[in-house]
């Protein structure tokens, strides 16, 4: 298989020899077919093949789920239980006995980590233990992990990061904020972008040291759940009259905006967390001006200038994406030791 940061900067390469006027777009169709650019017939078939795989494995678990529900009162105690546990066990077989590297080997996986969860759901659902919810998400996380690491497989911990996320969101929204003493007021959207920073440092790191975790959408998968809990605790701030419960969040943010427009641009150049980052900047500057424009009653001059912001903004950073695009496929067009 090819190294998709290789493929990657042959497709820049030709792209800006066609922008040079070098390639007309007939040989660039041609030139991207024979680099192996483009997807072929059997490119199509292995992505149908990983897709067809993968939603199986999680149809498959959400169908064990609905079928004990449906049957919750056909079915006794003990079979409820023995299916479950049985379909982990058989599942669990499966992969070790196909090889675990294999796609199938993972899905089973898969499959074994989502049934876990309606295991433990039945388990709340039968003994009814009067644990809270987050509780749930937590054990989930924390017996599902054997699985995850032996899968060695992205989807396999983007799935299990989104079990962590979840159970500290419903841990900080519906039970306490452990970050009350440390930091003024309320820091629960605040923490949640800490905790996908974390995420987001930590694939960074192991992406670098493990090829099964080399792939760009994990680290990027942290970033918008950075960007999405930071966007909501500035505007929360910001729109709710700067109430200090939320303030630390929108601190927090502002610091993740600078911070990583500088190391996106400057240590790992991609453009999906910095457009992001754009869109969620344009969407918390327009909600800060919404709510000052609003109080007067000139609506439709409100409206008026809302609009032109979020039009000229969104031009503005299209604008820079792409000049910011072109930047670094010149620079990396010129070879080492010469002057860009």
């Amino acid at each position: 298989m090819a190294d998709p940061a290789a493929t990657q900067a042959l497709r820049d390469d030709l792209i800006r020899h066609a922008e040079n006027g070098t390639l007309s777009a007939p040989a660039l169709a041609v030139a991207l077919r024979l680099a192996g650019v483009t997807p072929d017939a059997a490119d199509w078939r292995r992505f149908l093949d990983r897709l067809l795989i993968i939603s199986g494995a999680m149809l498959m678990g959400a169908g064990v789920i609905f079928f004990v529900a449906y049957n919750w009162q056909a079915l006794g105690r003990y079979a409820r239980f023995g299916m479950l546990e049985a379909l982990i066990l058989l599942s669990t077989l499966f992969a070790l006995t196909t090889g675990l590297a294999s796609l199938r080997a993972q899905a089973a996986l898969l499959f074994a980590v989502l049934v876990q969860g309606g295991l433990l759901a039945l388990v709340g659902q039968t003994y009814q233990t009067g644990a809270d919810n987050y509780e749930l998400f937590l054990a989930w996380a924390v017996i599902s992990l054997p699985w995850v690491l032996a899968a060695r497989w992205a989807p396999q911990w983007g799935l299990w990061w989104t079990l962590i996320n979840v159970a500290l969101a419903l841990y900080l929204f519906q039970v306490l904020d452990p970050l009350r003493l440390l930091f003024f007021g309320h820091m629960r959207p605040g923490a949640l972008v800490l905790l996908n920073l974390a995420g987001l440092a930590a694939f960074e790191w192991a992406g670098m040291r493990f090829a099964e975790l080399r792939s760009r959408w994990l680290p990027r998968y942290c970033a918008l759940l950075a960007l999405g809990f930071g966007t909501f605790a500035a505007l929360l701030y910001l729109v709710d009259g700067g109430r200090e419960d939320n303030g630390a969040g929108c601190v927090i943010y502002f610091l993740m905006i600078v911070g990583g427009a500088w190391f996106y641009q400057y240590r790992r150049r991609d453009l999906f967390p910095l457009a992001f980052g754009v869109l969620s900047l344009i969407i918390v500057v327009t909600g800060w001006l919404a709510r000052h424009l609003f109080g007067s009653n000139e609506w439709f001059g409100s409206v008026t200038l809302l609009a032109a912001l979020v039009i000229g903004s969104s031009i503005g950073a299209t604008l820079w994406l792409r000049d910011l695009n072109r930047k670094w496929v010149a620079q990396a067009a010129v070879p080492e030791g010469q002057p860009a």
